[in-house]
């Protein structure tokens, strides 16, 4: 299942010819032995076809071979699992699951443009985490019983509406000005299909920070 999404993930969202921040068998090893467990084989799939960047101009996909802190899959998640240690510890009702390394935790995969945090829930077979949403200043927890790239190939194809990532960052017709993301429009599906030029253009590659490139 995990690389039947993957296979249409490809077909949605082609990815870039030169993925930047991707993996090697020896370099997946070398994090899971850092991280002390196996990471979903979508997620590492995914990593190895895109590398690091941002889908749609909302989600980023974290990768631990991106050496930018906010989009480095350890140091993001050391970062962001510290706020939410920090929350659970005032109430637990600011966040109401257990966190990575506890049994059952939460470990963040990912953010995006509206400053929500992106999770596996680790429970059941590492192949079928499902993911959970939250906003990093409130307490409200989205739950979705779906994989990483389940969710991405049924947001992207309009199959269903995520709250936390509104309608119109598919649909280029609906795209707002800058000005008006506050005041998002109510869901609803596209006018017209993409173009291939516009499904290309689904996945914004990063490139090295400046300071790397030579």
């Amino acid at each position: 299942m995990p690389l039947e999404t993957i296979q249409r993930l490809r077909e949605i969202m082609p990815p870039p010819e030169h993925p930047y921040a991707a993996g090697t068998p020896d370099a997946w090893l070398a994090v899971e032995t850092q991280l002390r467990f196996t990471l979903p084989r979508d997620y590492k799939e995914f990593v190895n076809i895109y590398g690091s960047g941002r889908i749609a101009h909302l989600v980023s996909v974290n990768s631990p071979f991106d050496p930018r802190q906010g989009t480095n899959l350890m140091q993001a998640a050391e970062s962001d699992l510290g706020s939410f240690r920090q929350a659970r510890a005032r109430d637990v009702a600011e966040c109401p699951y257990p966190l990575y390394p506890d049994p059952e935790g939460l470990f963040p995969w990912g953010t995006d443009a509206q400053e929500h945090t992106l999770f596996w829930w680790q429970v059941g077979p590492v192949d079928s985490w499902p993911v959970v949403v939250t906003a990093s200043r409130a307490s409200y927890f989205w739950r979705f019983e779906q994989t990483l790239t389940e969710m991405l190939v049924s947001w992207l194809t309009w199959e269903r509406f995520y709250e936390p990532f509104p309608a119109w960052y598919l649909d280029p017709t609906q795209f707002p000005n800058e000005e008006d993301w506050d005041n998002e429009p109510p869901p609803r599906l596209p006018s017209r299909p993409r173009t291939p030029e516009e499904a290309r253009a689904l996945f914004q590659p990063y490139g090295p920070p400046r300071d790397l490139k030579s």
